[in-house]
């Protein structure tokens, strides 16, 4: 490549340092026998509303959408539990709202590295379903993504001295 063909770019020095982080991670870590480019991201499970071909559905009181119970039985003995007035019970009962729902499979998140993925995951485990998980992907022909990595292992890559501070 001739000087023509390049651009410098000054950034700071704390950048350039970190950027030579991530690419030593991303040199070192496991692929998970994944070609690159390829990044990191969290697996997990969403409960979605479907229409009734569902097996699976939770009874929701109308003034409070925040409490469910998972059967009529679970609603009638928590309603007398709570002492409430015994003669209203059947039409409380009746009020409850019968949703279906499904899990359905969902992807959040992009990280380059294993680190930051593990990282976040900790921090904001209270988020994420039980089941969530790290995954890679492969970001399959896609012509922007392959420019960025590069652009980034460039970067951290560069020994040039002349970084700004």
């Amino acid at each position: 490549m001739t000087q023509e063909d390049t651009v410098s770019v000054e950034i700071p020095k704390s950048l350039h340092e970190y950027m030579k982080k991530i690419v030593s991670l991303m040199e070192s870590q496991s692929n998970r026998s994944t070609a690159e480019p390829y990044y990191f991201t969290i697996m997990s499970e969403k409960r979605v509303t479907c229409s009734e071909d569902s097996d699976m559905y939770v009874y929701q009181d109308p003034e409070d959408f925040e409490v469910e119970y998972e059967s009529l039985e679970e609603a009638r003995k928590e309603y007398v539990e709570a002492e409430r007035d015994i003669e209203c019970i059947e039409v409380w009962l009746e009020s409850l709202t019968r949703y279906y729902y499904q899990y359905v499979e969902e992807t959040r998140g992009f990280f380059f590295t294993e680190e930051a993925i593990d990282t976040h995951m900790k921090q904001n485990r209270h988020h994420m379903g039980r089941k969530a998980h790290s995954y890679v992907k492969h970001a399959w022909r896609d012509p922007e993504m392959e420019m960025v990595y590069d652009l980034i292992k460039r970067v951290g890559r560069s020994d040039d001295t002349r970084s700004s501070s």
